[in-house]
């Protein structure tokens, strides 16, 4: 139910054109990579990373695929770590106040991601609030700790 309601919410909205790696320099795709590993092999828990202030981003391509399943087993295990990093940096930044979510963040710099990442995060959790506005729309929902549960996909 979770994974469903982030697919749709987070990646749902997130078809938007964008080239999230075009800014990113070889250094710092080479040092993300290194962190991917680091938490792959053992050496870095996923929340400390997540918590992290170290840049991430993911594959641009993960943008327009509708039900984007991270608990394939051949979903690319590297793949799936920087989607849970982006995906709880963002959902730690939102909260729901009078039925609607409110991003603390200003820009994708202030949770070290891309732009294009942040906007298109943004633009689908507009959406949503868009929606709740409507006569006879269900309230919105949002866990406590919602972040958490993007780190056990």
């Amino acid at each position: 139910m979770i994974k469903k309601w982030i697919v749709m919410l987070g990646f749902g909205g997130l078809l938007v054109s964008c080239d999230s790696e075009s800014a990113i320099s070889a250094a710092t795709a080479q040092r993300t990579d290194s962190l991917v590993n680091e938490v792959l092999s053992g050496r870095l828990p996923l929340k400390t990373l997540a918590e992290s202030k170290e840049f991430m981003y993911f594959d641009r391509k993960y943008l327009s695929e509708e039900n984007l399943d991270l608990s394939k087993p051949d979903f690319p295990k590297e793949d799936k770590v920087r989607i849970q990093v982006v995906a709880y940096r963002i959902f730690k930044a939102v909260k729901l106040q009078d039925n609607q979510y409110v991003v603390s963040a200003a820009k994708g710099a202030d949770l070290h991601i891309p732009q294009t990442l942040f906007s298109a995060y943004r633009n689908s959790l507009e959406n949503g609030n868009a929606a709740a506005r409507k006569p006879g729309a269900a309230p919105l929902s949002y866990p406590i700790n919602f972040q958490d549960s993007v780190l056990t996909w």
